[in-house]
């Protein structure tokens, strides 16, 4: 008898661990990385491809489907799809919703067009990512292209972890363009630190509102720091003992089925809105994202 009370003793502490531990899904937005003198675009996306197949993860690509509109673009998403990851709509021509100049009906347009381009892919799934993560400027906006999302059965492409990873990625890409050599160790470096360390702040974030492990959902993009980097990046999560979820798992927790009524003048990581809507957040200026910017140009202009 008293060994089996260690037992259970043992395997009650043993699932309690587990469900402490953190979780994080890895998804992908826009096109694929621009060509440089490392390498063209389909060998960068290969690149990106190769670090989550060493994992054994199965990320979620959310598209701007005029990239469909070249071969490479064409051959980039299908290597997505043959390696079994989700495919997403991220709109066609990835507008801005919150410009005065893009209306309901001209977005609902966009989202359609992108979404016939997008169904016959085999690994398709009617999620839908924001560009710039941009829900709309005004109640109408939001509101308006939120049933249009209802009437065609699409989920909100939400991201927890939100980050500046594309200005790295912009950094690198326009030094390489200018014919300058890079310190690659030193952009790593930056690049893991910046996104690890706002996954643990949105992580303590969830904590304190949901007292619970909730799956994050990060977003990077198909770039050329995603090729140099993603492996990396993934194997300090593992390092510092999160669990490394695929992203249909992490869509199907019942927070990404949220739908926050407040407003953004950005985009924002779901955690945000939701912590803006219970009266935690009032100055969005104060945001981990916002604040991690001003870190992280001052790192990059270190290094020119």
């Amino acid at each position: 008898m008293y060994q089996l009370g260690i037992s259970l003793l043992f395997f009650v502490v043993t699932l309690h661990t587990q469900s402490l531990k953190p979780k994080i899904a890895f998804t992908f937005d826009d096109r694929y990385p621009r060509s440089n003198v490392m390498f063209d675009s389909e060998e960068g996306n290969r690149m990106v491809l190769d670090h989550l197949s060493e994992h054994n993860i199965k990320g979620a690509y959310f598209v701007a489907a005029s990239m469909l509109e070249s071969e490479t673009g064409r051959n980039v998403l299908t290597a997505w799809d043959n390696a079994g990851h989700v495919i997403a709509n991220h709109s066609y021509s990835h507008q801005n919703y919150h410009s005065d100049n893009v209306s309901i009906e001209n977005y609902k347009n966009d989202f359609l067009k992108a979404d016939t381009l997008l169904s016959s892919y085999k690994s398709f799934r009617k999620l839908y990512r924001f560009p710039m993560l941009r829900e709309g400027n005004t109640i109408d906006k939001r509101d308006g292209f939120r049933e249009t999302l209802t009437e065609n059965n699409y989920q909100i492409g939400y991201v927890t972890v939100d980050n500046t990873e594309w200005f790295i990625n912009n950094t690198i890409r326009q030094r390489l363009a200018n014919g300058d050599s890079i310190d690659v160790d030193a952009y790593k470096r930056i690049y893991i630190d910046h996104l690890y360390n706002l996954a643990v702040e949105y992580d303590s974030l969830a904590l304190s509102m949901f007292a619970r492990q909730i799956p994050h959902i990060m977003l990077v993009h198909n770039n050329i720091t995603s090729a140099l980097f993603l492996g990396d990046l993934i194997q300090k999560f593992k390092d510092e003992d999160w669990e490394i979820v695929d992203a249909s798992e992490a869509f199907s927790d019942e927070l990404y089925l949220s739908k926050p009524d407040v407003i953004w003048q950005r985009g924002q990581s779901i955690l945000f809105s939701i912590a803006k809507e219970r009266g935690l957040i009032t100055d969005e200026t104060k945001t981990f994202n916002i604040t991690s910017e001003e870190i992280l140009e001052k790192q990059l202009e270190a290094l020119e």
